[in-house]
């Protein structure tokens, strides 16, 4: 060191001079290589923080609509259908006259074209009415209270026509048919 220079000085003078001829010194190397670690860090941190706050907000939407939300959807789609099958049956059992000996009638009933987004069929089966829906969670079957001198209820409906009860008979034996459209 000279006396007449400070040492603060001595260092940059020799700082310049070892890049003017290629030459680092090593505390100048371990110096500049930690400031590019200081400013990696926070980068690297807060691109940690990130991904695992969309991992899981990811999982959280997976589990719900994967499980929750479509068996909530099924169970609303299917009490509907339930509320529906009863009211058809409901009308078909008030649409049945109470003591007449030739009947020949039919009732028109409004339904909604769709339960849960998606057509649906009723068919008597035997003695009941059943609703089948294209999801198998989706579904109901009534028994209609009908008199004695029913003999059968037949047919099927498909939504998006009108459902029409169509009855006939005579004597002792009544026939319903369900239908749908212009096939009274």
């Amino acid at each position: 060191m000279s006396a007449d220079r400070p040492p603060e000085r001595e260092n940059a003078t020799r700082t310049r001079n070892s890049r003017a001829t290629g030459n680092r010194s090593r505390a100048t190397a371990t110096h500049s290589c930690r400031r590019d670690r200081r400013a990696v860090v926070p980068v690297v941190g807060k691109t940690l923080e990130l991904a695992v706050a969309l991992l899981f907000v990811g999982t959280v939407t997976t589990a719900l609509y994967g499980g929750v939300v479509p068996d909530y959807r099924t169970a609303a789609t299917d009490a509907s259908a339930e509320e529906l099958l009863t009211r058809v049956t409901e009308r078909v059992e008030t649409a049945v006259p109470p003591n007449a000996t030739h009947v020949r009638t039919t009732v028109r009933i409004r339904l909604p074209g769709t339960i849960g987004e998606a057509s649906y069929r009723i068919a008597a089966d035997g003695s009941a009415l059943v609703l089948r829906h294209p999801n198998r969670g989706v579904g109901a079957r009534t028994r209609p209270s009908l008199p004695g001198r029913v003999d059968t209820i037949s047919g099927s409906w498909t939504s998006g026509t009108v459902l029409y009860v169509v009855m006939r008979g005579g004597g002792d034996e009544l026939h319903v048919r369900l239908t749908g459209g212009r096939d009274r």
